[in-house]
Order: structure tokens, then sequence, then C-alpha cells
């Protein structure tokens, strides 16, 4: 009885794949640094379609002094490869919203800005979860200002 129990318990653990991940990101679709959730919008799989969201925070000089600039990265990705492979390629495209708090608020929000980014990169993340971490180029597009090859690196957990 204890051997069906325990082989049923691996079992079950074997089908739980990790379909999303915690991560900080440098680099990429937050110019600078940012915290970001990743998912997959099928939470049974860890490839596919999914989604990613962040918060980061840049300064930047402006005139004598230095400004606070929030950033938020957003956008959809696809992640390639093996069903059972820890090795994935991905594809992601999105946008990121800007406030710069040295323009204060006002109904147009001067101080804000919004930027595109379409990145590629290599991810290394265990099937039932733990570390993962990837490597990647992004490029960037400000009103007509094209970035390419940006690099960025992130590092977190997966689950």
């Amino acid at each position: 009885m204890l051997v069906c129990i325990a082989v049923t318990g691996n079992l079950s653990t074997q089908d739980k794949v990790a379909s999303r991940a915690f991560y900080t990101e440098l680099g990429g679709a937050s110019v600078l640094y940012s915290v970001n959730i990743d998912g997959r919008f099928k939470s049974a799989q860890h490839l596919g379609f999914g989604y990613r969201v962040g918060l980061g925070y840049v300064r930047t000089r402006r005139g004598n002094g230095w400004n606070g600039n929030v950033i938020v990265p957003f956008g959809f990705n696809y992640l390639l490869g093996k069903s059972d492979s820890p090795h994935i390629f991905e594809i992601s495209s999105g946008g990121s919203f800007g406030y710069n708090s040295a323009y204060g608020r006002s109904d147009n929000c001067p101080g804000c800005e919004m930027f595109g980014y379409i990145g590629f990169a290599y991810r290394k993340q265990p099937l039932d979860g733990g570390v993962m971490w990837k490597a990647g180029i992004t490029t960037i597009i400000i009103e007509h200002i094209v970035i390419p090859l940006y690099p960025s690196f992130s590092f977190g957990y997966a689950f």
C-alpha cells in the first residue's frame, strides 16, 4: 500500500509544470531594470502564448538635476521548445509605459511616454519550477528612433 501511495505521489508531481515566473530583468523592455511576472495563458503548459507585466525605475538627467522615471513593461510572448526540455526560445513583443516625475501631473500627461519593443531570448526554465534565467536581445522603438540589439538578462524563479 505504501508503494502505491509513493508511486501515485510521484506521478502527480511529474504532471505539474511551471507555467509562471517571477524575475528581475536588466536591460530589455524596461531600459535599465525591472521586476516582472510572466505566465502562460494555458496554465497546464510551460510553452506557448503568454503575457508579461513588470515595474521598473530609471533615473535620468534633465538640466542640472536628476528625474525619476517609472517604467511599466507589458506585452505578449511565445515560448518555443520541446515539451520535455528546460531549454526554451522566447519571442516577445509589447510596449512600455513611462512616467517622468519632473513634468508633474496634468490632463494631457506630458510626463507620460510609450515605446514599443520586440525581443528574442534563450530561456532556461526547469519544467517543474525552480531557478530560471534568460538572456537575449531587444529592439526598442521610441517615436522615430530604433535601438536594435539592446541586451537583456533576467534571473528569477519559475512556479
